[in-house]
């Protein structure tokens, strides 16, 4: 029974670190919303696509505080990767870090964040006025979302 039971549990813990991952995000995601909204000032998640790295920063942090909360990123697994960021016009991601911007005033620059894991994918979207983060398997073009 053993050598039957171990690949396929190998493989159900495998395939959740893709999930775990995108959950990480959303949660991260829904505490930047409340904590931007409570203290009136803009919150960042910071994503480094090369390194698989996720942080936030605030704008009222200093440069040195914003350096350390960058060497506390969160690591995804070796197996999960960031493959793009985009806006909802399009423009994609410039150079290897992607941010994201929750305003105080209770919104949020509109982006589309892709993960994938071998050939699974999940988009999350970012909705400027909407609460929380659309997940979606798969990978979503932004011309789909509308």
């Amino acid at each position: 029974m053993t050598l039957f039971a171990v690949p396929s549990l190998r493989d159900a813990l495998e395939s959740d670190s893709l999930k775990t991952s995108v959950t990480r995000i959303v949660s991260t995601a829904s505490r930047l919303d409340h904590e931007a909204a409570r203290e009136r000032t803009d919150m960042m998640l910071h994503l480094d696509v090369d390194e698989g790295l996720v942080w936030t920063t605030s704008a009222d942090m200093t440069p040195e505080a914003r350096r350390d909360r960058r060497k506390q990123a969160l690591q995804f697994p070796k197996d999960v990767r960031i493959t793009g960021m985009s806006r909802f016009d399009g423009t994609g991601l410039h150079g290897d870090e992607a941010v994201i911007r929750f305003h105080g005033r209770g919104y949020r620059n509109p982006s589309i964040v892709y993960l994938a894991r071998g050939d699974d994918y999940f988009t999350l979207i970012f909705e400027p006025f909407l609460p929380g983060v659309i997940v979606r398997e798969g990978r979503v073009r932004h011309d789909e979302i509308r």
